[in-house]
């Protein structure tokens, strides 16, 4: 996609830490030219995705108020955000963690610190497909899982 055109393409970053959630809006708006919608909490998230319906969500795992697990669930069990694809973002790396993001319904799992440029990579490939799924970053450079078939996109 022309980053020119992407001024009306959403994604929504959910993410407790100033420093980390200005990177990821970095990647998003400076390298992608789409659109960053901030959230520092589970619960804005949820406000912000029913509000402007994002192409997808980075959900930290790890936040006050409501934690990226529990609005994960949520997003997944209301029908107006269950097809938004959701990458569980987190400094969790241990195989447990992983599981619960999935049994949450996160579509993948990204470990940080993270390649900014294997991000950019995901956001694009899940911008033009709609999906997490079949992305060939899929195991590299903290990327660690896609889960699940296609799902609503942009």
């Amino acid at each position: 996609m022309n980053p020119d055109n992407g001024t009306d393409i959403f994604v929504l970053i959910v993410e407790d830490e100033y420093d980390n959630r200005e990177i990821m809006r970095s990647v998003v708006e400076d390298m992608l030219g789409y659109k960053a919608l901030l959230a520092s909490d589970g619960s804005e998230a949820l406000r912000l995705a029913v509000e402007h319906r994002p192409c997808m969500i980075l959900m930290d795992l790890m936040m006050p108020v409501l934690d990226g697990f529990e609005a994960i669930r949520r997003l997944k069990a209301d029908d107006a955000t269950a097809g938004i694809p959701v990458v569980a973002v987190t400094a969790l790396g241990r195989a447990v963690d992983q599981r619960q993001a999935a049994m949450s319904g996160a579509d993948a799992y990204l470990s940080k610190p993270f390649d900014l440029e294997l991000v950019a990579l995901l956001i694009r490939h899940c911008v033009s497909t709609g999906s997490v799924s079949g992305w060939q970053g899929a195991g590299t450079g903290g990327f660690d899982y896609a889960v699940g078939g296609d799902v609503a996109g942009c």
